[in-house]
């Protein structure tokens, strides 16, 4: 992907973003809440921008790498817990002098937090995982899963783009999908995966409801219930617990093995027609 095409591909995301932006400020317009959807000291509506994380290594083209991946991952998330703006594609990338967040980032990049390295551990998972290796959580090195995390591409979203508290309660979260959901499509549309990672029921069903129950997606039975798979697209849907829950090695086991263990029975059955290859 050349420059001008990368730049189109976040241009196209900014003019989404931006109509969106303009869709709730009709929404709060005369609220007696306006201010809590407020930037304070701006006045600017609270909005995370997000889509594939750029990298720190300038010689990384994150967008022509997304193009040429047979496994192209996107976290779809709830919110952020935070009261302001913010662009989630900016978390791993310096911005020169003009950082302001330079320690964050770094901290970023390392896997400081539980969040990202949750987040880290699925995506070199999804990533490495075959049909003769499960990738399983033992297996796993930092060293390994923090250079697949700065170097290969996979995107976020933050389904409700307007940040909250620390939890969010699935009815205001589906509220949310309902009244955003062209926007929210949209986005997909434009990031073209070909894997989800739903971090809430909710997110999942909204993707992946009508496809279920028609019976043009294919389920994969009680027991791993929060799968599905899309033939006709060659799209997989997982769903996860939140990354920011665990918070000790047994629940970053427990919250990675969710995953995975659904996404090795796919690959089981499935990798040579969703990949194109036996792997």
């Amino acid at each position: 992907m050349s420059k001008k095409e990368q730049k189109s591909f976040n241009e196209e995301l900014d003019k989404l973003f931006d109509q969106w932006i303009n869709e709730i400020e009709k929404n709060i317009a005369n609220s007696d809440k306006e201010d809590q959807y407020r930037e304070g000291g701006t006045g600017k509506v609270i909005f995370t921008r997000d889509g594939l994380l750029e990298k720190n290594d300038p010689s990384i083209d994150v967008y022509q790498d997304w193009v040429n991946a047979s496994r192209r991952i996107l976290f779809i998330l709830k919110d952020q817990p935070t009261k302001w703006c913010d662009d989630a594609r900016l978390w791993l990338k310096d911005l020169g002098e003009a950082e302001q967040h330079a320690e964050i980032k770094k901290r970023n990049r390392e896997l400081g937090t539980g969040f990202l390295k949750n987040i880290a551990n699925i995506f070199y998972g999804l990533s490495n995982a075959t049909t003769e290796n499960n990738c399983d959580f033992n297996q796993l090195s930092h060293d390994d899963v923090a250079l697949c995390f700065n170097t290969r591409p996979f995107g976020i979203l933050e389904t409700k783009k307007q940040g909250g508290d620390h939890s969010i309660d699935d009815n205001v979260l589906r509220e949310y999908v309902v009244k955003y959901s062209d926007f929210l499509k949209e986005e997909i549309k434009i990031l073209s995966a070909n894997i989800y990672v739903c971090a809430s029921p909710v997110i999942f069903d909204f993707f992946t409801k009508e496809g279920r129950d028609s019976g043009e997606y294919i389920t994969f039975g009680e027991a791993h219930s929060g799968m599905c798979y899309n033939p006709k697209e060659k799209i997989l849907y997982l769903t996860s617990y939140h990354p920011s829950v665990p918070a000790n090695i047994k629940d970053a086991e427990n919250f990675y093995d969710r995953v995975m263990k659904d996404f090795c029975v796919f690959l089981r059955e499935y990798a040579t027609e969703f990949l194109g290859q036996k792997e």
